[in-house]
């Protein structure tokens, strides 16, 4: 299995996910964004966010799965790796949104900030807990917990024959069943949306899809047909996940915070990632102005909310809620998210290269 996932590389066209990772990011900023006859597209949100955490496991086990079994490979590494891409940008992001005092500011407000800072919030089922602060910095809460045990659930998933992960699957799949039908539906966004445990699950699936790519049979499959057959599979893959989304308010709000989107997420991962360049979405997604797009995701995921509550103060002070189209606050909320995405980038690359730089100089 080594051998195959190294080969992967040579295979898989990263620049497609990469793009693929904007144009979600697009659908989680539209489910943010509401103002006047424009209503926040909730089914984005919900989209986008499971989507992230199945294209992290399926990337995150694409680049480490042949390292981890390696002496070499030591987990305390691994996760100072990943702390410095994550903290910095967390910080100054939590910074900005106490400057910007989107909450009171008073003793109180450290019950919520000290977990902010530690990124445990989203452990605390308690909304002022989680959705405090920069609201989204809750996924980074739950994806370092997902970090933390990648080794471990790596070298399951690479050692484990197919029947056993077939059996594991199964009751997994059975107990998430069992909890949908009991938690209350108070605890619906706090347990089956927010909680690093079960959203473990989305980032499993990603790790298990990419052992389906391991496989080789959807990679062969592909790269043996036509540019016309391969772009019509590419089409199914995007019109299941549009279907899907059009489906999204009519069903229950406990299926919709996760699951619902499991199985489209995954067909558009597998089938984009195998797809290489035969096919004219895949070709299409590998321009690269939208690859650099797909690059900048994560500074721009992390300011959006930020930028959008913004806008429309400014624009509730300036001249009422009636003082700008929904098109002009569209465009300025999404410039003011482009700009500071660039400056919180800077600012936390050069805080990382120092953080560097002194643990070099130590």
């Amino acid at each position: 299995m080594q051998d195959t996932a190294g080969s992967l590389y040579r295979y898989l066209m990263i620049e497609t996910l990469q793009s693929l990772r904007f144009i979600f990011f697009l659908m989680i900023f539209m489910s943010h964004f509401s103002y006047g006859g424009v209503r926040a597209f909730d089914a984005g949100g919900d989209c986008g966010v499971s989507f992230f955490f199945m294209l992290s496991g399926f990337v995150l086990s694409l680049a480490y799965a042949d390292r981890i079994g390696s002496p070499s490979f030591r987990w305390r590494d691994f996760m100072c790796r990943r702390m410095l891409k994550l903290y910095p940008l967390h910080l100054l992001c939590l910074a900005a949104a106490v400057i910007i005092g989107f909450r009171p500011h008073s003793a109180a407000d450290c019950l919520w900030l000290v977990p902010n800072i530690l990124l445990v919030q989203s452990w605390i089922p308690f909304s002022d807990f989680f959705f405090s602060g920069n609201a989204v910095s809750w996924f980074l809460s739950d994806i370092l917990f997902c970090y933390a045990v990648f080794p471990v659930a790596c070298r399951f998933v690479c050692g484990a024959s197919r029947r056993m992960l077939i059996v594991t699957g199964t009751m997994l799949s059975a107990l998430y069943c069992v909890l949908l039908c009991v938690i209350p539906d108070a605890l619906v966004v706090p347990l089956l949306y927010v909680c690093p445990l079960l959203r473990f699950v989305d980032f499993a699936l990603g790790m298990l899809l990419w052992r389906v790519v391991c496989g080789g049979v959807v990679l062969r499959f592909l790269s043996s047909r036509s540019v016309a057959t391969v772009t019509a599979i590419e089409l199914v893959a995007a019109a299941i996940l549009v279907s899907v989304l059009a489906a999204y308010p009519y069903v229950p709000f406990r299926l919709r915070t996760a699951c619902f989107f499991w199985l489209p997420s995954a067909l558009v991962i597998l089938t984009f990632a195998c797809s290489g360049s035969h096919g004219m979405l895949s070709r299409l997604f590998r321009l690269p102005v939208l690859v650099r797009l797909g690059n900048s995701v994560f500074p721009l995921f992390m300011v959006h909310t930020l930028a959008i509550g913004v806008v429309m103060a400014v624009a509730e002070r300036v001249g009422g809620s009636s003082s700008l189209s929904w098109q002009a606050m569209l465009c300025l909320s999404f410039a003011l998210t482009m700009m500071g995405a660039k400056v919180v980038e800077v600012l936390a690359a050069g805080i990382t290269n120092r953080f560097v730089m002194t643990g070099n100089g130590n």
